[in-house]
């Protein structure tokens, strides 16, 4: 994908020139450390032998000690019965004996008792050949860059690892290289880290990252999604725990199932600075009941994700939990409907049996909802390695959410039954996202009664019934929207679409996703039937929104009917509107489409960064090569 040409940050230039220089330095220094080794390798295999005349054929060992000077016939006669098992001394200029003055030299710098690198004893022959190790390269590096704020350093860190999976070949090179950069980049002015894209390489960099990660003590963010191998790497992990006392937010979220419940206590006991947290763990396997209301400790907590994919029931954790961390927005749990819902009769058994019950009991619940800060409560998430995770609650479960948290500005749920009268007792809500449910049998009556005028995104998924009735709804319900995405759900082109009386359909539009496929990799939960995306649906939605930054739509041609499917003439018509905001456009699979549009989108839209997915346009190979030969200079095109 070519990229768009600019004028980068200082910060960028910076990063990059100080990750190159770096990069080259380190693989220097690797390919010095690999010819060092093969030399000792050598000594070690092939010792050299000492020349000894003809006649001798028992000698002892090579000696340390300084052998006396012995004057020999150098040409003794032929007729000589005697054989002499001396070496011929070689002279200089000055008459000295040449091995004699190196080996003086020598032994002046070095003990008798020293051996060489092979644990061989060593020999005249042998003690003229020394190595030499100056500083090593990646100290003076790193003392020459250790000037950087740390904030640059942690994106310099992240920069030199981009480069070295770019630049790098074999897998070997790969983990050698990395070795290098992790043990160059782990120091007190590292601040953020995340192991996401190196964990696929190799697995030996855990027991590095690990061992290293002890250095980083002023660390803020921490993601590892690398696991760690054996007793030895948690032990490591654990006295790196104990010296990150300065960390605020922590990702424990492995590509498997592997449970990181070991690391609770000791986290809550040394870092107790966090403000997020993100675990994913087994908690059957915890060694008491309790372990998880350790977390209470961290009272700075305000974002708490527990990913639990053991069986046991952890409602009184989470209960307790919600009581005790009054600064708490955010907390997931798969029990966390159980836990609101045992609050909300807690409250209730306290209220019996007064005078002014009624009155007594309204006054704890607006109390309860004060203390419960919550402004966000999910319950459907996907997590890889571990999955979806959906909680389905009935009707009294999801009032007893509204009742007891009225801060809430998002809500993710799964086949709501009642969201007329949830919506109803949250009048701060922003956003909703809505899976595996029946849009107009939870979304009518809301959107007649207005409960929706302040919400600013609206995301469905995995949906069985989205019509031109239902989007007309969005638009007379939902006059503030800003985002509006429908993915891997059954769009219909029944109904009509109606304008508000009073305003364009969506004028407040800035971000649009219609694609009947999961996005991100994500599994499909539902199978869509029928995907009627159409000329009248995109012009619907797309007529008036000028203040778009993104826009994703996918079509496809054989759910459409002939009347309705748009052709290159309507394609240019509605993209030629002016949209000075529009950084993003994927068109996918249109059917019809020309060079020409490409132009019409670039002059309508002067912002326009990424430009995605020309090669599903009716087009031949020759003309996508020479529209991103033509445009790669502008835009991020493919």
């Amino acid at each position: 994908m070519a990229s768009k040409k600019g004028f980068p940050s200082l910060k960028v230039l910076a990063t990059t020139c100080a990750s190159e220089m770096t990069l080259a330095t380190l693989t220097h220094e690797l390919q010095e450390e690999a010819q060092r080794s093969h030399d000792r390798e050598r000594m070690g295999n092939c010792k050299r032998k000492r020349s000894y005349s003809s006649g001798d054929q028992n000698q002892e060992g090579p000696k340390w000690h300084k052998r006396a000077r012995i004057e020999v016939n150098t040409s003794p006669t032929a007729g000589s019965g005697q054989q002499t098992n001396k070496r011929p001394l070689e002279q200089d200029e000055t008459g000295i004996s040449t091995s004699n003055k190196r080996l003086k030299l020598e032994c002046k710098n070095y003990p008798i008792s020293q051996k060489c690198e092979a644990g061989v004893e060593m020999s005249r022959d042998d003690i003229s050949v020394w190595y030499s190790r100056t500083e090593d390269a990646c100290h003076s590096l790193r003392k020459y860059f250790y000037a950087l704020p740390h904030a640059i350093w942690s994106h310099y860190g992240k920069t030199l690892i981009d480069h070295a999976l770019s630049e790098t070949g074999t897998e070997k090179v790969h983990k050698k290289i990395l070795k290098k950069v992790i043990e160059y980049t782990f120091c007190e002015k590292l601040t953020s880290f995340s192991t996401q894209e190196i964990e696929n390489y190799t697995s030996e960099l855990d027991g590095i990252i690990y061992k290293n990660l002890k250095h980083c003590t002023r660390l803020l963010s921490l993601e590892l999604t690398m696991t760690p191998q054996g007793e030895t790497d948690m032990v490591a992990a654990t006295l790196s725990f104990q010296k990150l006392r300065l960390l605020q937010a922590l990702y424990l979220l492995p590509p498997d199932r592997y449970s990181f419940h070991w690391a609770v206590r000791d986290l809550t006991l040394y870092c107790q600075a966090l403000k997020s947290l993100k675990l994913m763990y087994n908690g059957d396997l915890f060694r008491e009941a309790d372990d998880l209301q350790c977390l209470t400790r961290c009272n700075s907590l305000a974002t708490l994700w527990l990913f639990n994919f053991g069986r046991k029931c952890e409602t009184k954790q989470i209960s307790y939990i919600l009581r005790s961390l009054t600064n708490l927005k955010v907390l997931y749990h798969k029990e966390l409907p159980n836990a609101i819902l045992e609050l909300f009769s807690e409250n209730e058994k306290n209220t019996r049996g007064t005078v002014h019950g009624e009155e007594e009991a309204r006054e704890r619940q607006a109390g309860m909802g004060e203390m419960l800060k919550l402004e966000r409560v999910d319950l459907c998430w996907y997590q890889r390695g571990l999955g979806y995770q959906l909680v389905y609650v009935p009707s009294s479960y999801l009032m007893a959410v509204a009742q007891l948290c009225p801060k809430v500005i998002l809500l993710n749920l799964v086949g709501p039954t009642c969201l007329a009268q949830v919506l109803l007792n949250l009048p701060n809500l922003q956003t909703l996202i809505l899976q595996q449910a029946s849009l107009i049998s939870c979304l009518t009556n809301s959107l007649n009664c207005q409960y929706l005028s302040t919400l600013t995104e609206l995301r469905v998924c995995d949906v069985w019934d989205v019509t031109h009735d239902l989007v007309s709804a969005m638009a007379c319900g939902c006059p503030n929207l800003q985002m509006l995405s429908v993915i891997n759900s059954s769009l219909e082109a029944r109904g009509e679409l109606v304008s508000p009386p009073h305003h364009s359909p969506f004028p407040c539009l800035q971000q649009a996703i219609l694609a009947p496929d999961m996005l991100h990799g994500r599994p499909a939960l539902t199978t869509p039937a029928v995907w009627q995306l159409g000329n009248d649906l995109t012009r619907y939605l797309l007529d008036n929104a000028t203040k778009l930054t993104t826009l994703h739509l996918h079509y496809r041609t054989e759910d459409l009917a002939i009347s309705d499917t748009p052709t290159q003439q309507d394609l240019e018509d509605i993209l030629s509107r002016p949209r000075p905001a529009l950084r993003t456009l994927i068109l996918e699979c249109p059917p019809a489409a020309s060079p020409s549009l490409v132009e019409v989108v670039t002059l309508a839209c002067p912002a326009l960064v990424t430009l995605g997915n020309i090669t599903t346009w009716p087009l031949t190979p020759h003309q996508c090569a020479s529209l991103i030969i033509r445009y790669g200079a502008k835009l991020d095109i493919s």
